[in-house]
């Protein structure tokens, strides 16, 4: 399980543990969420759409949403310390699913800053949907 962002045929899927993590990080980098708006075809409820990053039902970030949030991550990226070598953390499955590892910790470790590169691009091309 996790979330995907979906824009036509293209997407891109990130975990349960690296999109709250990718908020933060947006977050910390300056970007100020507009909230997101009720999947286009929700029938029942739309009035009461609370904006929401962390639902899974089709909800729409708009492209200056999108756009702000690929901003601030970008300058978050920048600021990212180099990768450690050796940190045993790294392989520590357990420990990067932790709620203790902070954004800027999470996406220095392993492969998680071209997890974060990709999800910069994706946001870059507008308006998408999480799913």
């Amino acid at each position: 399980m996790g979330f995907d962002l979906r824009r036509g045929a293209d997407g891109i899927s990130v975990s349960i543990h690296t999109w709250p993590r990718a908020y933060a990080l947006a977050i910390e980098g300056g970007w100020l969420p507009q909230g997101t708006l009720p999947n286009p075809h929700l029938l029942e409820g739309a009035e009461f759409w609370p904006g929401s990053y962390y639902d899974t039902e089709g909800q729409v970030i708009t492209t200056e949403d999108a756009l702000a949030m690929a901003d601030a991550l970008d300058t978050m990226m920048s600021q990212l310390p180099a990768e450690p070598g050796n940190d045993a953390i790294m392989n520590d499955h357990q420990a990067l699913a932790s709620s203790q590892i902070d954004a800027v910790t999470y996406f220095s470790l392993g492969g998680k800053r071209r997890i974060l590169q990709a999800l910069i691009q994706f946001l870059r091309g507008g308006e998408c949907q999480i799913w």
